[in-house]
C-alpha cells in the first residue's frame, strides 16, 4: 500500500500535462483539477470541440501515428493521463474487434512516440478491474492470474502487455486498474447512470413508483467516486512506482439490487424491479471487488449516487 507524502502533486505545477480522452467523464473532473495545481493542460480527443474548460484542447486521432508523434514533438509533455478507450463492457460484445483494436492501437502509438523522441515521460495508463476476470468470492489484486472474461477486459490486458514491451525506454510508466467509479455526468450507458436517470425522470413527472428494467442485479461491484479517483490518478502519476501495478478501487461490495435502493431512499420513489433478459451479459461476473491500495480519503456510496441522482434531475427541464 503506498503512503500520500504532502505536496504529493508538487511535481505538476508549471509543466506540460497531456490528457487523452479529454471530453470524456473522467476527464472532465480530471483537467480542472490539474488546472487548479498549476499544470499546463494539453487534452486530445476526437470531437472538434473541447467539452471541458482548462485545457488547450486539440483534436486528433490517436489511432493515427504520425499525428501523435508530431503533437508530442510540438508539445513535449512531461506528464501524461491516458484515458482514452473504449470503455463499455456491454458495447465491447458489441464491437468486439473494434474496442480490442481502439484500446491497444492507441497506446502503442502513444508510447511508439514517445520512446522515438527519446522524451523522459510518466505516463499514468488507465487498465481496469476487468483484468482480473473470476476468481470467486475474494478480493482480487495485483498478484492474481489474469482472466479476461469479455473483450474490453482483453483489451485492457493487452494494453497493459503493450506498456511492458516500453519498460527499457525513457518512459515512466503506471499501470491503474480501476473499478467502476461514478458521480454526477456519468454516461446512461452504464447501469447505475441509467437507473438514477429512470428515477429522476420519475420525480419530475410526479410519479411515486416506477418499473426498472435491469440486467442481473444480485451481481457484487466495487464502485468509487469519479471525484477520488481522480485524486488517486494525480497521486499514482507523481508518486506511484514505475512500471508497477495499483488498483483504484474502494475495496467495498455493493450488491447492484442496493443501488436501486439508495436511489429509492434519496428520491422517496417506489421501484418495481423487472428483469430484462436483452441486458443479461455473457461470462458475467458475479463477484468482482479489489483490495485497495490508496487510502485517501473518499466519499460513500451512497452519496455518490445521490449526486449522480440530482444531476439527472437538474436536466429534466432541458429535455
Amino acid at each position: 500500500m503506498l503512503i500520500v507524502r504532502k505536496n504529493v502533486a508538487d511535481p505538476l505545477r508549471g509543466r506540460p500535462v497531456l490528457v487523452t480522452g479529454a471530453n470524456g467523464f473522467v476527464a472532465s473532473y480530471l483537467i480542472p483539477r490539474l488546472t487548479e495545481l498549476g499544470a499546463s493542460v494539453h487534452g486530445v480527443d476526437l470531437d472538434e470541440r473541447s467539452k471541458v474548460q482548462g485545457c488547450e484542447y486539440h483534436c486528433l486521432d490517436l489511432l493515427n501515428f504520425g499525428c501523435i508523434k508530431s503533437f508530442v514533438a510540438q508539445y513535449r509533455p512531461c506528464f501524461v493521463f491516458h484515458l482514452a478507450s473504449q470503455s463499455s463492457v456491454g458495447t465491447s460484445w458489441k464491437h468486439e474487434w473494434r474496442t480490442i483494436e481502439t484500446n491497444t492501437r492507441s497506446v502503442y502509438n502513444l508510447l511508439k512516440a514517445v520512446e522515438k523522441l527519446s522524451l523522459s515521460v510518466r505516463i499514468l495508463l488507465v487498465s481496469s478491474i476487468e483484468v482480473y476476470g473470476d476468481h470467486g468470492r475474494r478480493k482480487v489484486n495485483v498478484g492474481d492470474d489474469l482472466r479476461p472474461a469479455n473483450p474490453y477486459a482483453v483489451s485492457k490486458a493487452a494494453m497493459e502487455m503493450i506498456a511492458h514491451k516500453f519498460s527499457h525506454s525513457t518512459i515512466e510508466f503506471v499501470i491503474a486498474r480501476s473499478s467502476n467509479h461514478t458521480g454526477p455526468g456519468r454516461s446512461e450507458m452504464f447501469f447505475e447512470a441509467n437507473v438514477a436517470k429512470q428515477f429522476a425522470q420519475a420525480k419530475y413527472s410526479g410519479k411515486k413508483s416506477i418499473s426498472v428494467k435491469v440486467g442481473n442485479v444480485e451481481n457484487i461491484r466495487d464502485y468509487s467516486d469519479v471525484r477520488d479517483v481522480v485524486e488517486k490518478y494525480i497521486f499514482l502519476a507523481c508518486q506511484g512506482e514505475a512500471g508497477k501495478t495499483y488498483n483504484v478501487c474502494s475495496g467495498t461490495g455493493t450488491r447492484l439490487s442496493r443501488i436501486i435502493e439508495m436511489l429509492e431512499e434519496c428520491s422517496g420513489i417506489a421501484a418495481r424491479v423487472e428483469v430484462d433478459r436483452s441486458r443479461l451479459r455473457k461470462n458475467d461476473i458475479a463477484y468482482l471487488v479489489g483490495v485497495n491500495h490508496i487510502r485517501l480519503k473518499s466519499r460513500p456510496l451512497p452519496e455518490s449516487i445521490e449526486d449522480l441522482y440530482r444531476y439527472f434531475l437538474e436536466q429534466c427541464p432541458l429535455r
